[in-house]
């Protein structure tokens, strides 16, 4: 079923880790988790637009026996809909968050996040507060994350 002109909800429950695990992953029938969700489609076409490349989704929503698997926070925005990580199709990671970074896109925070494994992904989370621009680069083992403020507007 498609989302968003560029996104499909397929795309906001994929996961490999849940397939694995057997997790049922799909959004629950809460109004406000869909909005989220919504908002968040809306917001990775902007951010679409902006790179001018397509977006490859990693994660999306996540249950929280997901978000327990994959080492995340219980205040993670995966939770809750408003947050993806993506990988910019033939445009290098630094650039994607640089461009993000430099662009007026009210994102809350942006993680450019590189594991020792050599997977690489921008984690763009959104808020229901002010946003914080909060930039952040994150490096070490999934999960096990290292993390380094580089801005905060």
């Amino acid at each position: 079923m498609i989302l968003s002109p560029h996104f499909t909800w397929a795309e906001v429950v994929r996961s490999a880790t849940a397939t694995a695990r057997g997790f049922n992953n799909s959004v629950p029938d809460d109004p406000v988790l869909r909005l989220h969700v919504a908002r968040t489609a809306e917001f990775l076409e902007c951010v679409r637009a902006l790179l001018r490349v397509p977006l490859t989704i990693t994660s999306w929503y996540r249950c929280p026996d997901l978000n327990a698997a994959v080492g995340s926070k219980d205040s993670s925005r995966h939770l809750v809909g408003l947050a993806a990580d993506v990988v910019p199709v033939g445009l290098a990671l630094v650039i994607a968050g640089q461009q993000l970074a430099d662009s007026a896109l009210p994102y809350d925070q942006l993680i450019m996040e590189r594991a020792r494994d050599g997977a690489a992904w921008l984690h763009i989370g959104l808020s229901d507060e002010v946003p914080r621009r909060e930039v952040l680069l994150a490096t070490g083992d999934r999960g096990a994350m290292s993390y380094t403020r580089v801005l905060a507007a």
